[in-house]
């Protein structure tokens, strides 16, 4: 596999980001956390997913990019002449998931989503991510990491690595089917009866099932006799239920039309009752005729006096109300002329505000100028007392010195100029303070001034802030006589209209007690009046009545002969009730008996059922140990099948583990002598992969060589190992690797030395990636990408 393209858009420190591998040695240069290893790991997420990065899904997305953005991959590479491109993306917030892969000339893709991609590409390359890092990528430490370890546990490393423990894991699950199928014939063996023993259960229960049948058969028949006596005397109860059913039947209407009697008669005396009652109204309603018409007279009368009522109670109202609305504006009136006023006197003061604000103006642009000036005074006297405190320094160093101090101007040794060069420092000195004792007494008599203003400002502004109350005060007065001029107006215009509703009464009388008597006879009449409408009611009613008493006395008569129809034929009917009772209990009898039967045939159905429930049972066990006897010869078989594979496994990875240690350790020597010019040319592996290295004929641990020495050593090891299962993977080998951090202890020399040694290997390893942060590698490899850091989060790439 050939690296061709990386592109990385928000993918943890690489905003946007663009890679062109070459098939040659690549470096990758910059600070520790630059994003170096993030390159290499982006190529293994695009390949192998999420399993293959560190930390969790979540962590990938860069940092500056939001919920809304993309994380994306895009990765091109050509295996066995075919190019492929895989894509990678987090979208969302919840970072999900998308993945495809596709082949070159080929729309559609060949793999979609996460874990579709992920088994294509493993099946492709041969390799599952494990074995992708095993083989390709020498992660950053783990030189140092095989060096440490204890020798066991570098052992099973380095065959984790080889693939020598899948060996030891097949092995393992063989000898875990032996254990198994052992077990199994353990307990089956624990468990076998005798097929003879079984057999003759068999013919005994073949013997009880037949016997059980005849036994059916007999309480079968039995059953079918007494069913056919049942049957005689349910056709007789039956018969005589239809007669029973009718008799209580007419029984019961004949009560339902004597009750309907007995309502008729009922009814017809409530109907006597009632025109007697109507007879005695109507003799009350004509001792009470002229009431109608003198409640109608009395309701007239009261309705007009009610009228009057109302007027006179309107007309006293509006009386009260004109004497309210003349007392409120009299009222208003009262402080119209202070307020007026007082908004004079209040105008007056208000019109000095314009004239204040003028001078006000003045004080301040006087204040300004006053400052200005003060602010030159101040940077004047300043850079005077700068230059006097510079010149008092020379000064004191010219006379420190005395005559051998330097000219300031020539820099040569005063000698004879030193008293003229004294008395000129001297005069300068004096009129530097000269002239920083006048800038202060300036700067004084300024300040002063700027005080007065200060002041003189503060008091205009507060006669203003006075005169500024003055015009709310005004306002607020201004506002007072509007709303009591509105006031009156108000009242006027209610007074105006209660005048005009008061002439429109007019003059009228009124007389109270009569209004009460009135009310009093409309009383009196009005109850009258009810009792004879009621009367009216009654008596209106009196020939429905008469009607009804006539109807009500037709249907008794014939109700009276629906009784007797009834009642013969009842008679006619003739049920016996002993009769129908004897029928009953021969009956229920018969029943018992066909119950019994039935109880006798369910018993012997049950035990022909349970006999041949046995039967089956016992065939079943039979052939069950027929089959487990031709099950056990056959795990016989396969337990000395995998006996024999155990054995077979045991040799193999004997063979396997003594060629893959001396072949390691061959390529380890070859590159192990390349980068050191010849002087160490064997490198040695026990059964645990320890290092030891041939110095001049003899045979030293790893521990005793520098430490310079001791990482070559590994990195010789890791490259070596990487070889063998690129070379044993099987399939189109892998053509890169990945070197992370291998410069760091090697001096210049021997850094060119690895180099060359990896020029060596371009034969195999078409691309070979080396991560450092030395910077020295620029010079030395072909093609340099070099990271740095933007910021914080973001990092770019390019090459150098």
């Amino acid at each position: 596999m050939i690296i061709k393209t990386l592109e990385l858009t928000n993918y943890r420190r690489f905003r946007s980001q663009a890679f062109e591998f070459p098939q040659n040695l690549i470096g990758f240069i910059g600070r520790n956390g630059a994003g170096k290893s993030t390159v290499i790991e982006a190529i293994a997420w695009a390949l192998y997913g999420t399993r293959a990065t560190r930390g969790v899904k979540s962590d990938i997305r860069s940092q500056q990019a939001s919920d809304r953005e993309a994380c994306e991959v895009v990765l091109h590479f050509e295996l066995s002449g075919v190019e492929y491109r895989v894509m990678r993306k987090l979208r969302g917030k919840s970072a999900v998931a998308e993945a495809a892969v596709w082949q070159a000339g080929i729309d559609e893709p060949l793999a979609v989503q996460e874990q579709g991609v992920s088994a294509f590409i493993e099946d492709l390359l041969g390799l599952d991510y494990r074995s992708f890092f095993a083989s390709v990528f020498a992660r950053q430490k783990d030189l140092a990491a095989l060096a440490s370890m204890q020798p066991e546990e570098r052992r099973k490393t380095i065959n984790r690595l080889i693939n020598i423990d899948a060996v030891d894991r097949a092995r393992w699950l063989a000898g875990e089917k032996r254990k198994q199928l052992q077990a199994e014939l353990s307990g089956m063996n624990a468990m076998l009866k005798k097929p003879e023993d079984l057999e003759e259960q068999q013919r005994e229960l073949q013997q009880q099932v037949d016997f059980e049948s005849k036994a059916v058969a007999s309480a079968q028949k039995t059953l079918d006799g007494s069913l056919k006596k049942l049957l005689a005397a349910r056709e007789e109860l039956e018969k005589l239920t239809a007669i029973r059913d009718k008799h209580h039947q007419l029984s019961a209407e004949s009560g339902k039309l004597l009750a309907e009697e007995a309502g008729l008669q009922r009814s017809l005396r409530e109907v006597k009752a009632e025109l007697a009652k109507i007879d005695k109204s109507e003799k009350t309603l004509q001792s009470m005729q002229g009431v109608k018409e003198k409640f109608q007279q009395c309701r007239e009368r009261k309705n007009v006096l009610e009228d009057l009522r109302l007027k006179a109670g309107r007309k006293k109202e509006l009386v009260e109300t004109l004497r309210y609305y003349r007392e409120q504006r009299a009222a208003e009136n009262r402080p119209i002329a202070r307020l007026e006023q007082e908004i004079a006197e209040y105008e007056l003061q208000a019109s000095r505000l314009s004239q204040l604000e003028t001078e006000m103006k003045k004080l301040e642009q006087e204040q300004q100028s006053v400052q200005k000036a003060l602010d030159a005074l101040r940077a004047r006297r300043a850079g005077v007392e700068s230059t006097g405190k510079d010149l008092r320094k020379k000064f004191e160093r010219i006379r420190e010195l005395g005559k051998d101090s330097p000219c300031p101007v020539c820099t040569r040794p005063l000698a004879e100029h030193y008293g003229p060069v004294t008395a000129h420092f001297e005069q300068e000195v004096r009129a530097m303070r000269e002239q920083y004792k006048k800038l202060s007494q300036d700067l004084s008599r300024g300040e002063i001034r700027l005080e007065e203003l200060k002041h003189a400002l503060g008091e205009k502004q507060k006669e203003r802030e006075k005169l500024l109350g003055a015009l709310a005060v005004i306002e607020q007065k201004r506002k007072q006589l509007d709303d009591a001029r509105k006031r009156i107006e108000h009242y006027q215009s209610k007074e105006k209209g209660a005048e005009t509703e008061l002439n429109e009464l007019g003059d009228f009388e009124f007389d109270e007690a009569d209004y009460a008597a009135v009310k009093e006879e409309y009383e009196r009449l009005a109850k009258m009046n009810e009792h004879v409408i009621q009367l009216e009611t009654q008596v209106a009613v009196k020939d429905e009545k008469v009607q009804q008493l006539q109807e009500l006395s037709k249907a008794l008569g014939l109700k009276r002969d629906e009784i007797e129809t009834c009642n013969k034929a009842i008679a006619d009917l003739g049920y016996d009730e002993k009769a129908y009772e004897a029928a009953r209990e021969q009956h229920e009898a018969r029943n018992n008996v066909v119950e019994e039967h039935r109880q006798t045939l369910t018993e012997a159905s049950k035990a022909k059922i349970a006999a041949e429930t046995k039967l089956q049972s016992v065939e079943r066990e039979l052939k069950e140990l027929r089959e487990n006897l031709a099950r056990m010869e056959s795990l016989r078989d396969d337990l000395l099948y995998y006996q024999a594979l155990d054995e077979h496994f045991k040799l193999f990875r004997q063979h396997l583990s003594g060629r893959l240690r001396p072949l390691i350790a061959a390529r380890a020597s070859e590159l192990l002598r390349l980068t050191t010019s010849g002087r160490y040319s064997l490198l040695e592996l026990d059964e645990d992969y320890g290092i030891a290295i041939v110095d001049q004929g003899d045979t030293f641990p790893l521990a005793r060589f520098s430490g310079g020495e001791q990482d070559l050593a590994n990195l010789c090891l890791r490259i070596a190992i990487s070889q063998v299962v690129a070379e044993r993977s099987g399939r189109q080998p892998v053509q890169c690797i990945v070197l992370d951090e291998v410069f760091g202890s090697q001096d210049a020399q021997r850094q060119s030395l690895i180099l060359d040694a990896l020029n060596r290997l371009q034969t195999q390893f078409r691309q070979i990636f080396i991560i450092s942060h030395v910077e020295q590698i620029k010079d030395i490899l072909p093609v340099i990408y070099e990271i740095t850091m933007v910021d914080e989060f973001e990092s770019r790439a390019q090459i150098v």
